[in-house]
């Protein structure tokens, strides 16, 4: 005679499935009815009753199309609790169940979108992902491992776009969370998805390889691309003996993006190595893993700097310490990307890498300081290229996507140029004098346009910043054997005092820091043994000593602090100025201590700011003494 609890138990179920269940109460239910066996080892589990009938199996499918949120949270995690353990029985059900997934890959609400994840991991453990539909669901849970902790809600927020397709989820009423599940703890739960798909089930590589390489690209799917490299790491290692076949795969794919355009992503996400779950680290193990993609000379290069890169970014606390870690890190990365194109010595695949950078601005915003990244990575391609036309169009486009507003894509932008003037100098110069002569402001019109239209005046001084720096930086990188030329034909034209009617002070720090550069560029072509002096020093001091001074009716605020640091600038490189040829006249240098002497009247508070400004004075003062 049967037992009457699993009829119980089942009848029980069947009742929560014709109403309104809450999560909580059928979640509960589940949990002390499946713990049955644990508990009381002579009481039947749910799983004893025998196959739930198709009735209670599609009623749970339907019920996870309706509008409330309350019975498609509930359906779900009736489904994630049973399929284990009614695989066999519900065998005839895998077509209904896979399409009802599909219908909710839609959703907008966190709590329903953790379920239908976890359901996902439950699915591919007992072989319900394959084929397309297989790589739509690995899909969705790197679409949701991208989430960042200020994700909204609305609807164009919730909706799934995959690379097949677009799943709103149509009709659907806004309601309270079924739980109170946070971005971070979606994003959690798809991550370890992920990673016990891809560690624990074997039979998930055929359709996790190379599929996602494809997550790599997309920029909606950057927040991701840590787990997916690390999911990568673990494909190749279990298969590192399989090298040929792995690369074959990708080869019979087209919808697989290139080896050369995977680099370019990876390269440029390297920047942050602070950031969560050890992105750096992940996207070296990959690029050491993409070995075999790439032309082969290089196998040998990674092996030997990839090692070192992880080392620099494994102990992120004692990064923290080091103020210059940032800087040290992005210039590691450019040498990582030089190095590398030095090794590969394939023409043909470095023209497709720089068309590859290209087309990968439109991954970032313009803010956003992987953007000013990827001009360093572009313009020291760019100096490997002996196609001037090819050259001429990046540069071109590399200006067209600068944010030149921004400081920092700014900086990057001037950088880049003065990599790319290391071997296209002239190049660099005509395009430079270019955009020169199209900005077409004379004083006259700058005083007229402060009384029209302020923001043009912004503008303006955008570019002369601009235009500042990347003269300043294809002078620091110009090879010393034509630099002096150069040189001559910027200051001895005054071509550069066209860029000295800036006012905003971030533009007056940018037109300083040129003028160091230039004379810096001196001072390196005399250890290399090219010795001259530069022309018009004594007007450079004079150009540097009126943009560190207040301009009360420059109709900019400049805090005292910006002001000061402005000032610290303009000591570092009256300092560099005074140590190049020819030695400073009595008059000059009585002129530059004149200037700057009054510092030492300074508060000592604040000390930040202060002390580096005191410690340039006090270097600028040494400086004239030795070379008197």
């Amino acid at each position: 005679m049967s037992h009457p609890l699993p009829k119980l138990l089942l009848h029980l179920l069947q009742l929560l499935l014709q109403t309104s269940f809450t999560c909580n109460i059928i979640d509960n239910f589940l949990e002390a009815v499946l713990s049955l066996p644990t508990l009381f080892p002579r009481a039947p589990a749910l799983c004893a009753f025998g196959p739930i009938d198709n009735k209670t199996s599609r009623t749970l499918a339907l019920r996870c199309r309706f509008k409330e949120d309350t019975l498609t949270f509930g359906s779900l995690s009736v489904l994630k609790h049973l399929l284990p353990r009614l695989t066999e029985a519900w065998h005839s059900m895998r077509p209904d169940l896979v399409e009802t997934v599909k219908l909710l890959l839609g959703e907008h609400n966190l709590g329903v979108r953790k379920a239908l994840a976890e359901l996902i991991v439950v699915m591919a453990s007992h072989c319900y992902l394959v084929g397309p539909s297989g790589e739509l669901f690995i899909e969705y849970l790197v679409h949701n491992s991208a989430l960042s902790d200020m994700e909204t809600l609305d609807n164009s927020k919730g909706s799934f776009y995959s690379s097949t397709g677009y799943y709103p989820f149509p009709n659907k009423k806004v309601e309270v969370n079924v739980v109170p599940v946070s971005p971070s703890e979606l994003r959690a739960t798809c991550e370890k998805g992920l990673l016990l798909i891809t560690i624990t089930i074997p039979e998930m590589e055929h359709v996790l390889w190379p599929f996602l390489l494809k997550m790599i690209i997309p920029r909606v799917y950057t927040g991701a691309v840590a787990t997916v490299c690390r999911c990568i790491s673990e494909i190749c290692r279990h298969r590192s003996s399989q090298s040929t076949l792995m690369l074959s795969e990708c080869k019979a794919r087209s919808d697989v993006p290139l080896p050369e355009e995977l680099f370019a992503r990876l390269v440029v996400l390297l920047h942050n190595p602070l950031a969560r779950e050890q992105l750096s680290t992940q996207i070296l193990m990959v690029l050491s893993c993409m070995a075999p993609l790439l032309p082969r000379n290089i196998n040998l290069f990674l092996q030997d700097e990839i090692p070192k890169m992880k080392a620099y970014v494994s102990d992120t606390e004692d990064l923290k310490q080091n103020p210059l870690y940032q800087e040290t890190w992005d210039d590691m990365i450019i040498n990582f990307l030089a190095e590398s194109l030095d090794v590969i010595q394939d023409v043909d695949w470095v023209l497709s890498l720089g068309n590859a950078f290209a087309k990968q601005y439109e991954l970032y915003s313009s803010d956003d300081e992987h953007s000013a990244l990827l001009h360093r990575c572009l313009g020291i391609l760019l100096q490997k290229v002996h196609d001037r036309t090819y050259v001429q169009d990046k540069i071109d486009l590399m200006y067209e996507q600068a944010n030149i507003a921004n400081p920092t894509n700014r900086l990057g932008l001037a950088k880049s140029m003065g990599l790319v003037a290391a071997s296209h100098l002239d190049t660099v110069l005509e395009k430079l004098k270019d955009i020169l002569d199209n900005v077409g402001q004379t004083i006259f019109q700058r005083i007229l346009s402060f009384f029209s239209d302020k923001t043009k005046m912004e503008e303006s001084d955008d570019i002369h910043a601009a235009l500042a720096l990347m003269y300043g930086y294809a002078a620091k990188y110009a090879p010393s054997t034509v630099i002096e030329a150069r040189i001559d034909a910027l200051v001895g034209t005054d071509m550069l005092s066209r860029l000295l009617h800036v006012r905003h002070p971030t533009a007056k720090q940018a037109v300083i820091t040129a003028i160091d550069l230039l004379g810096k560029a001196v001072i390196g072509a005399a250890e290399t043994g090219i010795s001259f002096p530069l022309l018009k020093r004594d007007q450079l001091l004079d150009y540097i000593l009126t943009l560190m001074g207040r301009d009360n009716d420059d109709g900019f605020p400049e805090s005292s602090l910006e002001l000061m640091h402005t000032q610290s600038l303009a000591l570092c490189a009256c300092t560099t100025l005074v140590s190049v040829e020819p030695k400073l006249t009595t008059d000059t240098r009585n002129v530059v201590m004149k200037a700057t002497l009054g510092f030492f009247a300074l508060p000592n508070d604040p000390s930040d700011v202060i002390d580096p400004l005191i410690g340039n004075l006090v270097k600028l003062l040494c400086t004239i003494l030795v070379t008197r």
